[in-house]
C-alpha cells in the first residue's frame, strides 16, 4: 500500500494548477515514507514556460521519481506553447547531461528502439482492464481509475462493461499507422473514450508536442551515449543509435 503525490512544481505553479494548496502538502511525509514513489505533475499550458523550474524544484525537495505528463481533456493552444515547451526540455536535457545521477523525469521515459519494430505499434500501451483494474466503493470493476464515474463518463457504464482489453488485437490508432513514432507515443484509452467513445482514437492536438519530447529524449540518449553516462547493453545501444538517426532523420526539419 502506498500513497501517490500529484505536486506540479514549484509553489508558484502548484497553487496556480491546485487551489492554492502547496503549504497544506507534508512533502517530508512522502519523500521519507514513499522514497521510491514518484511525484507526479500535470502539465498545463499556463505553467509549460516554468517547466524546468518545476522539474528541478521536485527533484530538490528529495522526489527520486518525477513523472511529468500533459493534461488531458483541455484545450492546448499549440502556437502559444511549442517554443516555451522545447526551450524548457532542452533546459532539462542540459540539467540531466550534468547530473547522469539523477533520474530523468517521465517526459524522457521512452524506449525509442521500439520505432524500430513494427509490432510495437499494436502493443497497449498502459495496463488499463489487464494488469490494472480499479474498483468504487460499492466493489464495481473498472478498467482503469479514469473510467470510473466521478470522471466525465457517467452514463456509458453499460459500454464500458461490454469492453475486453484482453480480446483487442490491434490497440493502434489507423490515423497514426503510417507514423513513424507511433510505438512511444503516450495514449489514454479513457480519455480517447470520454473525447471519442473510441479507446484508440488519440487527441491529435498533442502531436507536435510529442513529436519535441520525442526530439528531445532522441538528443539527451545521444549526449549520454557519447558521454558514456548512460548503461546500455551492446545491442540496446545499438538500437537505440538507430533509433535516434530515424527520429532525427524525419523530425529535425519539421
Amino acid at each position: 500500500v502506498f500513497l501517490a503525490l500529484s505536486i506540479d512544481g514549484s509553489k508558484e505553479t502548484h497553487n496556480k494548477n491546485r487551489s492554492n494548496s502547496y503549504e497544506d502538502i507534508d512533502i517530508n511525509f512522502f519523500v521519507t515514507n514513499y522514497p521510491s514513489e514518484h511525484a507526479r505533475a500535470t502539465l498545463y499550458p499556463n505553467s509549460i514556460k516554468n517547466l524546468s523550474t518545476d522539474i528541478l524544484h521536485l527533484h530538490s525537495l528529495g522526489f527520486k521519481h518525477v513523472a511529468a505528463e500533459f493534461a488531458n481533456g483541455i484545450t492546448w493552444d499549440l502556437d502559444n506553447v511549442k517554443n516555451d515547451f522545447e526551450i524548457e526540455l532542452h533546459k532539462l536535457c542540459d540539467y540531466y547531461i550534468a547530473n547522469p545521477e539523477i533520474k530523468e523525469c517521465s517526459i524522457f521515459d521512452m524506449n525509442l528502439p521500439n520505432i524500430l519494430h513494427e509490432q510495437n505499434k499494436f502493443k497497449q500501451i498502459c495496463g488499463a482492464g489487464t494488469s490494472l483494474i480499479s474498483y468504487d466503493i460499492l466493489g464495481k470493476k473498472y478498467p482503469c481509475h479514469v473510467f470510473q464515474p466521478n470522471t466525465a463518463i457517467h452514463s456509458e457504464t453499460k459500454e464500458i462493461d461490454k469492453i475486453d482489453f484482453c480480446k483487442i488485437n490491434d490497440f493502434s490508432d489507423p490515423e497514426c499507422k503510417n507514423c513513424s513514432i507511433t510505438a512511444i507515443c503516450p495514449s489514454c484509452y479513457a480519455m480517447n473514450f470520454i473525447s471519442n467513445r473510441n479507446l484508440l482514437q488519440r487527441d491529435k492536438a498533442l502531436c507536435d508536442l510529442i513529436k519535441i519530447r520525442v526530439l528531445a529524449t532522441s538528443y539527451l540518449r545521444a549526449i549520454k551515449i557519447q558521454n558514456n553516462s548512460i548503461n546500455l547493453k551492446p545491442n540496446e545501444k545499438y538500437q537505440t543509435i538507430e533509433a535516434i538517426k530515424l527520429i532525427q532523420n524525419n523530425f529535425t526539419n519539421n
